[in-house]
């Protein structure tokens, strides 16, 4: 389908240069119009096959030549479109870089942030950080390209998305990503006072709920219907990662990875029995999925003086999780996060994330804790 629609709006487009040149070049009027007519007739034409087979694919009503979609139907298939895959390696513009692309060499001598199996994260000068290695999922840098599309929460910007073989012919990805200034939540936490806390917490608040909104293509799973990358659901095979067509579909999943796990079987069989009373109609919702204080960056804004208000730049990163989970995902995962309870983040957590999911939080802490003990 992105093939298609790459191909639609490409030939609208010629059509409006064609327009131009055709009525410079030709004094019969009349004619022009009769053969431009033709050609946007054939393009409509194509833009109803393929939106027709959007809908066919999203199971939504399928339009009529007279008819027009209903909003909620084109905001989804706007959604839909905009997920068709992104041909990769992707590059931006040049025009759109601070300066030239490093080379693997270059990446390979820079500052590392952090490391860890298969993975490692460096800084490039002040103009790239750089995700690269064989564990290194280039979905993360279609999603950040996807969120910064469509909303306007601060994120870094993505540069390049490409792989590159090693002497072993094992594939190495790379994510060339923006430098942004600023340090970890985690780090400003203990010394922010109360004000500084309500500040940040409320831009969080407002990204969040931009997230949240985003239109559902129906389907729990990451974007271009590929699996969930959350570690509760991973398995060497993959059979347990999705996309699912249903909530019960992916409560069964993981049954399926604590079973994997080598966990008690009797114990599967009564989170089988009991999932689905606790985890039940929940739709799917865009989710970061690793909402936590060590991947948000704050720069302070504005100097504190005489009756003002510190202000401070808000920024998310790792997005390597992210795609449409069930609604209490979010809350449950950034719960999960908060540690050894030894600060007031958990309450803070509930002022970012205003739908508080309680009951789903508790068992999926449950899991996680046998998954991971």
């Amino acid at each position: 389908m992105s093939l298609c629609w790459a191909l639609e709006v490409r030939a609208r487009t010629k059509l409006s240069e064609l327009d131009v040149t055709l009525r410079r070049c030709c004094c019969f009027g009349w004619l022009v119009d009769l053969l431009l007519d033709t050609l946007e007739a054939s393009c409509d034409l194509f833009e109803f096959w393929a939106r027709g087979s959007c809908c066919r694919l999203m199971k939504l009503p399928s339009p009529t030549l007279c008819g027009d979609f209903n909003a909620d139907t084109v905001a989804l298939l706007d959604t839909f479109i905009d997920m068709a895959e992104l041909p990769l390696p992707y590059f931006a513009p040049p025009k759109d870089l601070p300066r030239c692309l490093p080379n693997t060499a270059e990446i390979e001598l820079s500052e590392v942030i952090s490391k860890s199996s298969g993975r490692k994260v460096v800084r490039v000068d002040s103009h790239y950080v750089v995700k690269f290695g064989p564990a290194v999922d280039l979905l993360e840098g279609r999603n950040i390209l996807f969120v910064r599309q469509h909303t306007s929460i601060a994120i870094p910007r993505v540069y390049a998305i490409y792989s590159v073989p090693n002497a072993d012919s094992k594939a190495i990805n790379y994510i060339v990503m923006e430098n942004v200034a600023g340090d970890t939540l985690a780090s400003w936490w203990p010394a922010l006072c109360m004000s500084q806390k309500e500040v940040i917490s409320a831009k969080l608040n407002v990204f969040c709920s931009q997230l949240r909104s985003l239109p559902s293509p129906g389907y729990f799973g990451s974007l271009e219907r590929r699996p969930l990358l959350d570690p509760i659901l991973w398995t060497d095979d993959s059979t347990c990662s999705g996309p699912f067509e249903s909530e019960a579909a992916l409560n069964e999943a993981m049954v399926r990875k604590y079973i994997y796990n080598g966990l008690p079987t009797h114990k599967g069989t009564f989170y089988r029995t009991a999932f689905p009373a606790v985890f039940s109609g929940h739709p799917p919702v865009f989710t970061h999925g690793d909402l936590q204080r060590k991947n948000i960056l704050i720069k302070k804004t504005i100097g504190s003086g005489s009756g003002s208000v510190d202000d401070f730049t808000v920024v998310i990163v790792d997005w390597e999780f992210s795609g449409w989970y069930p609604s209490y995902w979010e809350f449950a995962t950034a719960m999960s996060a908060v540690g050894r309870w030894d600060d007031d983040w958990h309450e803070w957590v509930r002022e970012i994330l205003s739908d508080w999911y309680l009951n789903e939080y508790a068992w999926i802490q449950m899991l996680r804790q046998e998954l991971w003990s």
